[in-house]
């Protein structure tokens, strides 16, 4: 980032504390010049057979 802001650090620290809650989620980083966000999610709605 060529011009971080608050903001940024606010979102940062956002990310971290979910992550200092969710001791089995993480953040992975790669060797390689792309940057790119990828997520994924497993849910299953609470069973819901609408969803």
């Amino acid at each position: 980032m060529h011009d971080p802001r608050e903001l940024h650090l606010q979102a940062a620290y956002r990310v971290l504390h979910y992550l200092k809650g969710n001791l089995r989620k993480g953040i992975l980083f790669k060797k390689n010049n792309t940057l790119a966000l990828e997520a994924y999610i497993d849910v299953d709605y609470a069973g819901s057979l609408v969803d």
